[in-house]
């Protein structure tokens, strides 16, 4: 466990090229918050008020795997661009481990997004999640933060083999 977290983090700092503390706070921060402040009063003044509540939960809901796609494809590309996928082929280490902490910093980032999109949806504009079902939003957050870290693991493979993570994302 402890090679794991170290690889997950030696990965996440190392292959992870936008890591800064001025692009983390305006991927994880701003952009989701400027995201839900942009689609609600859309929900809310094209439609009708009402409207808006279910917009920010779906919104909320892709934006998880907007934010764990680039992170994850990026690392992976980087693995082969960088030169350090062929000390993954031969060493004796599991590669199995090595490949899958490439994921694991990019998921807490996800729920993370999730969360700050839904706080600054309620503290800003107002939205009532009084009647939300918490253990079903919990829940399914969880399962699209988890099963967005497994399709950006494969589709970083195929960024290996085009030598472009962001043509393989789209």
């Amino acid at each position: 466990m402890k090679n794991l977290y170290r690889q997950a983090i030696y990965s996440y700092r190392g292959l992870f090229g936008w890591l800064s503390w001025q692009g983390y706070i305006s991927a994880i921060v701003f952009r989701p918050a400027l995201n839900m402040a942009i689609y609600a009063l859309v929900g809310r003044f094209a439609l009708k008020p009402e409207a808006a509540g279910p917009i920010i939960v779906g919104l909320a809901a892709y934006q998880m795997p907007y934010v764990v796609f680039g992170g994850i494809a990026n690392c992976v590309t980087r693995d082969r661009m960088f030169g350090t996928l062929q000390f993954t082929y031969v060493s004796r280490g599991s590669r199995a481990v090595t490949y899958l902490s490439k994921g694991i910093m990019h998921f807490p980032n996800a729920l993370l997004v999730v969360a700050i999109g839904l706080a600054s949806a309620w503290g800003f504009l107002g939205l009532s999640f009084a009647h939300a079902n918490w253990p079903v939003l919990v829940v399914t957050s969880l399962v699209i933060a988890l099963s967005s870290t497994a399709a950006a693991l494969l589709i970083g493979n195929f960024g290996i083999i085009i030598n472009d993570w962001s043509t393989a994302y789209g």
